[in-house]
Protein backbone atom coordinates (compact mmCIF):
# COMPACT_ATOMS: atom_id res chain seq x y z
CA UNK A 1 0.00 0.00 0.00
CA UNK A 2 3.08 2.36 0.87
CA UNK A 3 4.71 2.01 -2.64
CA UNK A 4 1.09 2.37 -4.36
CA UNK A 5 0.26 5.41 -2.84
CA UNK A 6 3.69 7.01 -3.09
CA UNK A 7 3.69 5.85 -6.74
CA UNK A 8 0.44 7.56 -7.24
CA UNK A 9 1.84 10.69 -5.54
CA UNK A 10 4.74 10.66 -8.58
CA UNK A 11 2.14 9.40 -11.14
CA UNK A 12 0.01 12.85 -10.38
CA UNK A 13 2.38 15.20 -10.40
CA UNK A 14 3.79 14.01 -13.87
CA UNK A 15 0.25 13.93 -15.53
CA UNK A 16 -0.15 17.66 -14.23
CA UNK A 17 2.25 18.60 -15.82
CA UNK A 18 1.60 16.63 -19.27
CA UNK A 19 -1.76 17.96 -19.27
CA UNK A 20 -0.84 21.90 -18.70
CA UNK A 21 -2.73 24.48 -16.95
CA UNK A 22 -6.46 25.21 -17.68
CA UNK A 23 -7.49 21.24 -18.21
CA UNK A 24 -9.15 20.92 -14.51
CA UNK A 25 -9.68 22.84 -11.61
CA UNK A 26 -7.43 23.46 -9.71
CA UNK A 27 -7.79 21.87 -5.73
CA UNK A 28 -7.95 23.83 -2.31
CA UNK A 29 -4.91 25.22 -1.28
CA UNK A 30 -3.98 24.13 1.90
CA UNK A 31 -4.22 26.92 3.37
CA UNK A 32 -7.91 27.64 1.92
CA UNK A 33 -8.85 24.01 3.55
CA UNK A 34 -7.42 25.45 7.08
CA UNK A 35 -9.42 28.98 7.00
CA UNK A 36 -12.62 27.11 5.48
CA UNK A 37 -12.01 24.21 8.68
CA UNK A 38 -11.26 27.04 11.19
CA UNK A 39 -14.09 29.62 10.76
CA UNK A 40 -16.55 27.79 8.15
CA UNK A 41 -15.95 31.14 5.99
CA UNK A 42 -13.23 30.07 3.86
CA UNK A 43 -12.99 31.15 0.03
CA UNK A 44 -11.96 29.32 -3.25
CA UNK A 45 -13.83 25.87 -2.46
CA UNK A 46 -16.83 24.44 -3.96
CA UNK A 47 -18.80 25.24 -0.54
CA UNK A 48 -21.05 27.39 0.07
CA UNK A 49 -19.84 30.32 3.03
CA UNK A 50 -23.07 29.67 5.05
CA UNK A 51 -22.44 25.67 4.81
CA UNK A 52 -21.60 23.74 7.87
CA UNK A 53 -21.36 20.01 8.70
CA UNK A 54 -23.14 17.63 6.70
CA UNK A 55 -26.09 18.23 4.06
CA UNK A 56 -28.13 16.37 5.85
CA UNK A 57 -28.83 14.12 8.80
CA UNK A 58 -28.28 10.85 7.95
CA UNK A 59 -30.93 8.61 6.84
CA UNK A 60 -33.42 10.47 6.16
CA UNK A 61 -32.38 13.64 3.98
CA UNK A 62 -33.69 16.95 5.69
CA UNK A 63 -35.31 16.28 9.07
CA UNK A 64 -32.59 16.31 11.95
CA UNK A 65 -32.74 12.64 13.61
CA UNK A 66 -34.65 12.90 16.50
CA UNK A 67 -32.25 11.55 19.37
CA UNK A 68 -30.10 14.70 19.29
CA UNK A 69 -31.57 18.27 19.79
CA UNK A 70 -31.28 20.33 16.32
CA UNK A 71 -31.35 23.79 17.91
CA UNK A 72 -28.54 22.92 20.40
CA UNK A 73 -26.78 21.75 17.89
CA UNK A 74 -27.11 23.85 15.93
CA UNK A 75 -25.81 26.68 19.23
CA UNK A 76 -22.47 25.00 19.50
CA UNK A 77 -19.70 27.31 19.49
CA UNK A 78 -17.45 26.44 16.23
CA UNK A 79 -14.57 23.87 17.76
CA UNK A 80 -16.40 23.12 21.01
CA UNK A 81 -15.33 19.70 21.90
CA UNK A 82 -17.60 16.83 20.51
CA UNK A 83 -19.61 15.33 23.49
CA UNK A 84 -18.07 12.90 25.15
CA UNK A 85 -20.32 9.69 24.25
CA UNK A 86 -18.83 9.61 21.51
CA UNK A 87 -15.60 10.18 22.13
CA UNK A 88 -14.92 6.47 21.45
CA UNK A 89 -16.04 6.75 17.99
CA UNK A 90 -12.51 8.12 17.13
CA UNK A 91 -10.92 4.90 18.47
CA UNK A 92 -13.07 2.01 17.71
CA UNK A 93 -12.55 -0.27 14.98
CA UNK A 94 -13.17 1.29 11.25
CA UNK A 95 -17.08 0.75 10.39
CA UNK A 96 -17.98 -0.62 13.76
CA UNK A 97 -20.57 2.52 13.79
CA UNK A 98 -24.04 1.98 14.66
CA UNK A 99 -27.06 3.69 12.70
CA UNK A 100 -27.51 5.24 16.22
CA UNK A 101 -23.90 6.74 16.79
CA UNK A 102 -24.61 7.73 12.50
CA UNK A 103 -27.26 9.95 12.97
CA UNK A 104 -25.49 11.74 16.04
CA UNK A 105 -22.36 12.75 13.87
CA UNK A 106 -24.18 14.22 11.54
CA UNK A 107 -26.65 16.31 13.80
CA UNK A 108 -23.41 17.44 15.52
CA UNK A 109 -21.50 18.14 12.14
CA UNK A 110 -24.42 20.51 11.14
CA UNK A 111 -22.76 23.31 13.58
CA UNK A 112 -18.98 22.58 12.72
CA UNK A 113 -17.32 24.03 9.69
CA UNK A 114 -16.59 21.53 6.47
CA UNK A 115 -15.40 21.62 3.69
CA UNK A 116 -16.40 19.30 0.64
CA UNK A 117 -14.13 17.75 -1.65
CA UNK A 118 -13.86 15.99 -4.79
CA UNK A 119 -11.49 13.09 -4.42
CA UNK A 120 -11.78 10.73 -7.78
CA UNK A 121 -11.15 6.74 -6.97
CA UNK A 122 -11.21 3.99 -9.34
CA UNK A 123 -14.78 3.39 -10.76
CA UNK A 124 -16.74 1.12 -8.28
CA UNK A 125 -13.70 0.81 -6.03
CA UNK A 126 -11.86 2.18 -2.94
CA UNK A 127 -8.83 2.80 -4.43
CA UNK A 128 -7.59 6.06 -5.14
CA UNK A 129 -7.08 7.57 -8.44
CA UNK A 130 -3.98 9.29 -9.70
CA UNK A 131 -6.53 12.45 -9.97
CA UNK A 132 -6.84 12.75 -6.46
CA UNK A 133 -3.76 12.99 -5.47
CA UNK A 134 -3.17 16.49 -5.57
CA UNK A 135 -6.65 17.14 -3.52
CA UNK A 136 -5.36 14.93 -0.93
CA UNK A 137 -1.96 16.67 -0.60
CA UNK A 138 -3.32 19.93 -0.19
CA UNK A 139 -5.66 18.11 2.64
CA UNK A 140 -2.50 16.12 4.55
CA UNK A 141 -0.79 19.38 4.57
CA UNK A 142 -3.83 21.34 5.99
CA UNK A 143 -4.79 18.31 8.88
CA UNK A 144 -0.93 17.94 10.15
CA UNK A 145 -0.45 21.72 9.79
CA UNK A 146 0.43 23.87 13.17
CA UNK A 147 -2.91 25.92 12.69
CA UNK A 148 -5.25 22.21 13.11
CA UNK A 149 -2.88 20.72 15.57
CA UNK A 150 -4.46 18.54 17.56
CA UNK A 151 -7.93 18.96 16.31
CA UNK A 152 -10.55 15.96 15.24
CA UNK A 153 -12.20 15.60 12.09
CA UNK A 154 -14.70 13.35 10.30
CA UNK A 155 -14.24 12.03 6.69
CA UNK A 156 -17.88 11.67 5.57
CA UNK A 157 -17.86 9.42 2.42
CA UNK A 158 -21.05 10.30 0.06
CA UNK A 159 -21.41 8.73 -3.06
CA UNK A 160 -24.28 9.47 -5.56
CA UNK A 161 -27.69 7.55 -6.15
CA UNK A 162 -26.40 5.02 -8.69
CA UNK A 163 -26.74 1.44 -7.21
CA UNK A 164 -28.20 0.15 -4.37
CA UNK A 165 -28.23 2.41 -1.27
CA UNK A 166 -27.00 -0.24 1.38
CA UNK A 167 -23.83 -1.22 -1.30
CA UNK A 168 -23.31 2.61 -1.43
CA UNK A 169 -23.09 2.77 2.15
CA UNK A 170 -20.38 -0.08 2.46
CA UNK A 171 -18.35 1.73 -0.70
CA UNK A 172 -18.66 4.90 0.93
CA UNK A 173 -17.75 3.46 4.40
CA UNK A 174 -14.14 1.81 2.58
CA UNK A 175 -13.58 5.00 1.08
CA UNK A 176 -13.63 6.84 3.64
CA UNK A 177 -11.34 4.80 5.53
CA UNK A 178 -8.60 4.62 2.50
CA UNK A 179 -8.29 8.55 3.02
CA UNK A 180 -7.66 8.02 6.42
CA UNK A 181 -4.83 5.57 6.14
CA UNK A 182 -3.65 7.76 3.33
CA UNK A 183 -3.36 10.96 5.62
CA UNK A 184 -2.27 8.73 8.64
CA UNK A 185 0.36 7.03 6.55
CA UNK A 186 1.72 9.91 4.09
CA UNK A 187 1.35 13.21 6.50
CA UNK A 188 1.55 11.09 9.90
CA UNK A 189 -2.01 12.21 11.27
CA UNK A 190 -2.60 10.16 13.91
CA UNK A 191 -5.31 8.23 12.90
CA UNK A 192 -7.14 8.98 16.73
CA UNK A 193 -8.08 12.35 15.08
CA UNK A 194 -9.66 11.28 11.71
CA UNK A 195 -13.14 9.10 11.74
CA UNK A 196 -14.40 7.64 8.57
CA UNK A 197 -17.86 7.12 8.41
CA UNK A 198 -19.71 6.36 5.22
CA UNK A 199 -22.94 8.07 3.90
CA UNK A 200 -23.57 6.03 1.27
CA UNK A 201 -26.22 8.58 -1.26
CA UNK A 202 -28.43 9.22 1.80
CA UNK A 203 -27.11 12.92 1.71
CA UNK A 204 -26.91 14.15 -2.01
CA UNK A 205 -25.23 17.60 -2.46
CA UNK A 206 -27.25 18.11 -5.31
CA UNK A 207 -31.14 16.67 -4.49
CA UNK A 208 -32.50 17.60 -7.68
CA UNK A 209 -30.24 15.07 -9.06
CA UNK A 210 -29.21 12.27 -6.78
CA UNK A 211 -27.05 10.81 -9.64
CA UNK A 212 -24.97 14.23 -10.05
CA UNK A 213 -21.22 13.78 -10.37
CA UNK A 214 -21.32 16.75 -7.48
CA UNK A 215 -22.99 14.03 -4.89
CA UNK A 216 -19.76 11.95 -5.38
CA UNK A 217 -17.35 13.80 -2.76
CA UNK A 218 -16.12 13.52 1.11
CA UNK A 219 -16.42 15.98 4.00
CA UNK A 220 -13.88 17.17 5.74
CA UNK A 221 -15.45 18.15 9.50
CA UNK A 222 -14.04 19.91 12.34
CA UNK A 223 -14.99 18.12 15.46
CA UNK A 224 -12.62 20.55 17.89
CA UNK A 225 -10.27 19.14 20.21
Amino acid sequence: MMSRLSCLMVSAVLVACAAGAGHAQAPPTAEQIIERLKSGQGEGTDAPRRTRGLSAPAGNPGTPPSSVNPASASEAPVGAPIEPRLDNLFVAPPGQISPTQRNEVAAIAQSRPTIDLTIYFDFNSSEISPQAIPTLVELGKALSSDALKGTRFLLAGHTDAKGSNAYNLRLSQRRAETIRRFLAAQFKVEEQRLLAIGYGEEQPKNTANPNADENRRVQVVNFGG
